[in-house]
Order: structure tokens, then sequence, then C-alpha cells
């Protein structure tokens, strides 16, 4: 939780000015945010989504945008202090250079809230869920939010350890090449995220590597997947607010 005054400013972001823009300037901080490297949040969700009417910033920008869509890419897992080239944010624009916009994979969104898509199918290896249901896009998480029944589905599949100091799951790292990609299918397409974007190295120092899902408990409310870095590391989200849908194009490395 975070106690605010709201504030107006200019807000210079890649070239575009975007006058009048009204913030929420933090007087207090809870953990984790207080401790965590970063100035503040951009939110790129929908104006539905913002408290009190507040009109985001992306929205404000669109008519200085020569088109009305944003794409996101990320690079594969690195230190991003010796290498600061982490992904890339493209306001206006397909991301060419990092992204095969020869093929994308577009999907109406099913709110004009957060960035929340239907998909109708997930497989990890012998575990399959056929039912469909929510996602979002979401650039602040990391790995997958995933409901109870696929958490344990995932986890007994990767025959996975629970480490209780740090609250973690975990498979050897020498597994990774051995363990199936994730499959998930939207509209009749299966997009393939590998094992590398969803179990990661996080410097343990036991020869262990981390299940990047956690549980989400939306109780009922919001979105029951959450895509968070893992997809992006393998997909660019196109996050197209004219035609109120979301793209995925191969991310290149």
């Amino acid at each position: 939780m975070a106690f605010f005054l709201v504030c107006t400013d200019t807000l210079n972001l890649g070239g575009i000015s975007i006058q009048n823009q009204t913030f929420a300037l933090a007087e207090t901080l809870a953990d984790p945010f207080g401790e965590q490297p970063i100035d503040g949040f951009l939110g790129l969700g929908w104006p539905n989504l913002a408290v009190d009417g507040v009109i985001p910033p992306l929205q404000n920008a669109l008519p200085q945008l020569d088109s009305p869509l944003f794409t996101v890419w990320l690079d594969q897992r690195h230190q991003t202090n010796i290498d600061p080239t982490a992904g890339q944010i493209t306001f206006g624009a397909m991301d060419t250079a990092h992204c095969d916009t020869s093929t994308i994979y577009y999907i109406k969104l099913s709110s004009l809230t957060y960035w929340m898509f239907p998909f109708t199918k997930f497989q990890l290896g012998s575990y399959t869920n056929s039912k469909a249901t929510l996602a979002i896009s979401d650039t602040a998480r990391i790995g997958f939010g995933v409901p109870q029944v696929d958490f344990d589905g995932i986890i007994k599949f990767l025959n996975a350890t629970f480490d209780s100091k740090n609250n973690i799951y975990t498979v050897p790292c020498n597994q990774i090449n051995s363990i199936p990609e994730m499959r998930f299918t939207f509209e009749g397409i299966t997009l393939h995220v590998p094992a590398s974007n969803f179990i990661v190295d996080q410097g343990l120092g036991n020869g262990q590597c981390v299940v990047t899902v956690f549980v989400l408990n939306g109780g009922g409310f919001g979105p029951v997947w959450i895509f968070g870095d893992s997809f992006l590391r393998s997909y660019c989200n196109i996050y197209d607010i004219g035609n109120k849908q979301i793209g995925f194009a191969k991310a290149l490395h």
C-alpha cells in the first residue's frame, strides 16, 4: 500500500512530451516497493483501470504516436547492471529489430481494463488443462501466475522440490534442456514457451534452478492466469490500442 498526493506535470518519454499529465506522488511506501531499484510505475493499462478517472499517460500521448500501439520485447535473462539492454519498449510502432513481425497472432481483448485475453488450453508434458480461461499480459511480473490446480499439476510433472528457506520450488539446473516446453492454445493456434524461460538460475549456488510459477488467487475476480516475463521473453507482445487486441510475435535473440 502507498499513500500519495495527486499532482500534475509534464512527462517526457522517448521524445514525446505529454503536457498536464496527472501523477500519483507517493508519500509513504509499504514493503517491498521501498526496497526495489525503481523510481515508480508507468501504468500502460486502459483508462477503466485508472484511479479517480485519471487518464493514463499513453492515452494522452496517442495523438503524437505514428500508430495507436506499443510493443514490448524482453531479452534472455542476464545481469542488467553489466549489460543494460534487458529489453525494449517501442511506442507507436512495431519493434521490427527484435520481433519476427512476419507472423503476428492477434487476439481480441476480453476486457478494456488489463490487457486481458482468452486461451483455451494449457499443456506441459503429460499435464493438460483444456478449460477455457482468461489471462493478462503483465510486464511487471516474473514467470506465470496460475490457479492452484494448474500450479499443482506443473509442480508434480516437474517433480520440483520445495525450498523452505526461500519459499520457492526448484529443479536441477542440468535438467532444463530435457524439460518440455509449455504450450498455450489460442483460437486454434499454439504458442510455445521453452523451459529455459520459466525455469531460471537465480544464483542459489546449489545447482538448483527456480520454477518461476506462482499461485494466483483471484477470488473469482479478474484474470485466472498472469503471463509475465517468461512469456514476454518468448514472444513480443504488441498492445494494439486502436483495434482493442493484443498480438504475439516470436521474440528474436
